[in-house]
C-alpha cells in the first residue's frame, strides 16, 4: 500500500523534474515552469539568438553592372543585438525583420554607401544592394551558400 508521505514526495519530485526554469531564463521569463524567451531567442533557457542557425562560413558572388567577383565571409550574431547579423570580412550589417529577411541599412561597403535588403533561404543568402549616383541607382547583388 502506497503510504501517504511517499505520494506526496513522489509527486514534489515529479513537479520539480518538470521545471524547465529551475537553471534560469537567460533571456525570458519563467512562466508555469517554462521559459517564455524574448523575441529573437529560443531553447529552454533561452540562451540561444534564433539567427544562430545561421551563423557560419559562406561563399558566393557579388554581382555588379557586367562584373562578378567571388566573395568569402562569416556571418556572426551582434553580441548587442539579437535581430543582427554581421558579415565580418565585409564588414555589412543585416538587421532582421523576420526569421528569414532583413534590411540592409545605409552602410559603406567598397567606398560606397549602399541601402538594401536580403534573404535568407536554404543555406543561401541573398542580398540586394542599391546606390545613387549622378547617373541613376546602381544595383548588386551578392548571393552565397553556407560552407558545411
Amino acid at each position: 500500500m502506497i503510504k501517504p508521505l511517499h505520494l506526496y514526495l513522489f509527486v514534489v519530485l515529479l513537479l520539480c523534474g518538470c521545471n524547465q526554469c529551475k537553471d534560469g531564463c537567460l533571456n525570458g521569463a519563467c512562466i508555469d515552469q517554462y521559459c517564455d524567451c524574448d523575441v529573437w531567442y529560443t531553447g529552454d533557457r533561452c540562451d540561444r539568438s534564433e539567427l544562430s542557425i545561421y551563423e557560419g562560413a559562406y561563399v558566393g558572388t557579388f554581382i555588379f553592372g557586367s562584373s562578378a567577383e567571388t566573395l568569402s565571409f562569416s556571418l556572426v550574431g551582434a553580441a548587442d543585438n539579437p535581430s543582427q547579423l554581421i558579415a565580418n570580412e565585409l564588414d555589412l550589417k543585416f538587421q532582421f525583420t523576420s526569421s528569414t529577411r532583413f534590411d540592409v541599412p545605409a552602410q559603406t561597403w567598397k567606398n560606397i554607401e549602399w541601402i538594401g535588403e536580403g534573404e535568407m533561404l536554404l543555406g543561401l543568402i541573398s542580398i540586394r544592394l542599391n546606390y545613387t549616383d549622378s547617373s541613376g541607382v546602381k544595383e548588386g547583388l551578392i548571393e552565397a551558400y553556407r560552407e558545411d
